[in-house]
């Protein structure tokens, strides 16, 4: 039986063992049992694309101590399920909520546009109810991140499932929201309408380096828009804050201001995962001295 486990370090340590969880998970057949040690420590960046993989082949989950403070978070959370847009409440602390999902009807048809509105407003509001502080210092970066990030989704991912999860740590003072759909990823939505995108690392850059944009109407193919804006705004001297994207088998991630690209060998993510952990600022930030 393969086992795995959560835990939570430095960024750079926590997107090294998040490429070999994964790893690990692609490896095994369908329907193939994975076991979670109960010992680990959890956050959104390691949850959801766990979760997600775990959901894509069917896997069985077992802990080694169901009744561990692991194994009660985790069923609060929902993980690996998750819960429709619609039912998520906070947890008992406040500082958390379950897992999200969009998943079978609620991802096809009339019904797809006005289950990921749905779930961007519910969230939004979950998120200010919970974490009172980052409302007061961090509303507009968070609003732009759930709008931007979820519309991409919505209107590129073609995925199945779409999953989104956030965590704010009182003590430390930060806030982690971890977005994953296992959908065609950047390069397949980039190559509709941009053909010479033909590798993950390709698309990666174009959308890093040269703000190479999937929406096809003059305003929102100007340079500067979703993917790159969130960028920019974490990738700064002003937030301690980290960014993480990975999709297909390459990514880019920062911690702060210092950004590096990411090859993940002979992994491949299914779609796209994009994961931002911010330290409560001292005073507001504003978000409008980093779009372009």
């Amino acid at each position: 039986m393969t086992q795995i486990s959560f835990n939570n370090s430095s960024h750079w340590q926590n997107l090294s063992h998040l490429i070999r969880m994964l790893s690990a998970l692609q490896k095994l057949p369908e329907g193939d049992m994975v076991e979670m040690n109960s010992r680990g420590f959890a956050t959104p960046f390691h949850v959801i694309p766990v979760a997600s993989a775990i959901n894509n082949k069917n896997l069985t989950f077992s802990l080694t101590k169901k009744n561990s403070d692991l194994g009660q978070y985790l069923k609060t959370i929902r993980f690996p399920d998750g819960v429709s847009a619609i039912v998520a409440k906070p947890g008992a602390s406040g500082n958390y909520l379950p897992i999200a999902r969009i998943s079978g009807t609620e991802s096809l048809g009339k019904q797809r546009e006005s289950s990921y509105k749905h779930i961007e407003d519910q969230y939004r509001e979950l998120i200010f109810n919970c974490f009172r502080n980052i409302k007061d210092k961090l509303s507009n970066a968070i609003a732009f991140f759930l709008s931007e990030l979820i519309e991409n989704a919505k209107d590129h991912s073609d995925a199945n499932n779409f999953y989104i999860f956030a965590q704010y740590w009182p003590a430390l003072k930060e806030f982690e929201l971890c977005l994953m759909d296992d959908g065609i990823g950047l390069k397949g939505s980039l190559s509709k309408i941009h053909p010479q995108i033909t590798t993950d690392e390709r698309a990666v850059r174009e959308v890093i380096q040269r703000q190479l944009s999937a929406r096809i109407s003059d305003k929102e193919s100007l340079p500067g828009t979703g993917l790159a804006n969130t960028i920019r705004i974490v990738s700064n001297k002003e937030l301690q804050s980290s960014f993480t994207l990975l999709t297909g088998n390459f990514g880019y991630s920062c911690s702060n201001d210092f950004c590096k690209w990411v090859e993940l060998g002979t992994l491949t993510v299914q779609g796209t995962l994009i994961n931002i952990r911010i330290k409560e600022p001292q005073e507001t930030f504003d978000i409008f001295n980093y779009i372009h």
